[in-house]
């Protein structure tokens, strides 16, 4: 898919946040995806079509039936309804952001009164969020800002602006430690998770969607 220019340039609500990959996968099988399509996630929330803005997103190909319906992003914890839903020429509304539309696995999306949340701080993309221990994603932050070729001193409160996956917050810069680091966002999710029960700092959030 190709972002429309336009598209690109909204402001307010309809601004353009970041690409998201939406997903049909097998209702007998939902590890097995049958079709995607990335789409842009708006700053209220929308996911809509990059080359005409539609809330209507249309997978082409694919016969009406049932199908799981799954939503990436780069550096969350991706979402899967948790039943299939019957997709064909009539449109149908998936709404992730409330908390009454059920997902598949145990505390899939942090929610917050009625709004759920994907889960943050994947910045490695092994589908699971993990602050301290083996494959943490705090290290994938870190690794990033020191080694920067800007970052000559290789300070750790070095401000790397643009498009990385360890840019946990998004928006717009990855950093380590100081105001408005990544890492307090990562921790946070980490040791408040509701199955954390003892504030474990190596406690691990793992995704929900089928592999």
């Amino acid at each position: 898919e190709t972002a429309a220019p336009a598209l690109l340039a909204m402001t307010g609500n309809d601004a353009p946040v970041d690409w998201v990959l939406v997903e049909l996968r097998d209702p007998n099988t939902p590890k097995n995806r049958v079709a995607a399509m990335a789409g842009l996630l708006q700053r209220d929330g929308d996911v809509v079509d990059a080359a005409s803005g539609s809330r209507t997103l249309t997978l082409e190909d694919v016969a009406a039936g049932q199908y799981y319906v799954t939503l990436r992003h780069r550096n969350h914890l991706g979402v899967t309804t948790a039943a299939p839903l019957n997709l064909s020429t009539t449109i149908a509304s998936v709404d992730f952001t409330l908390a009454a539309t059920a997902t598949l696995g145990s505390n899939a999306r942090l929610v917050s009164g009625t709004t759920a949340l994907m889960w943050a701080g994947d910045a490695n993309s092994s589908d699971s969020v993990i602050a301290n221990g083996p494959s943490n994603d705090i290290n994938v932050v870190l690794g990033k800002v020191l080694t920067a070729p800007a970052n000559t001193l290789a300070n750790s409160n070095f401000r790397l602006a643009g498009y990385f996956p360890s840019d946990l917050n998004m928006d717009g810069v990855s950093v380590f430690s100081g105001p408005s680091n990544d890492i307090n966002l990562l921790l946070g999710n980490v040791l408040l998770h509701p199955a954390n029960t003892a504030f474990a700092a190596n406690f691990i959030i793992n995704g929900s969607t089928p592999k």
